[in-house]
């Protein structure tokens, strides 16, 4: 199942709230974070963990900031990021240098909570 029926540059906090009034479950396409992955060796591994997982399924949506509670969301609580350019390039860097092969056609899109 599709979470959202528009490309990921148009997903809004009003997509995100949708989800999760509607409890719309973890699946294999959609995975809730509470928190960014920290910057750790072990916080690499995780998020290239989870990446990983979808890149050798069908692709999916990793959405950062939403708490969850066996798999289904709970509340959103966000994540507080200074720099999303700086944030995105450190995990293209990672997915470039960390993968092997190395994963394409991940994309990244903040979304505004407030």
């Amino acid at each position: 199942m599709e979470p959202f029926n528009k490309p990921l540059s148009e997903i809004t906090i009003d997509d995100i709230s949708i989800i999760v009034r509607d409890k719309v479950p973890e699946s294999r396409n959609l995975d809730y974070k509470r928190e960014l992955p920290p910057l750790t060796e072990a916080g690499n591994k995780e998020l290239l963990k989870d990446i990983s997982a979808f890149a050798n399924t069908v692709g999916g949506y990793l959405i950062y900031g939403v708490d969850e509670k066996e798999g289904v969301p709970t509340e959103i609580l966000g994540v507080e990021v200074e720099d999303f350019d700086k944030l995105k390039q450190r995990f293209e860097n990672l997915l470039r240098t960390g993968a092997d092969p190395v994963i394409r056609g991940v994309d990244f899109h903040a979304v505004d909570v407030n």
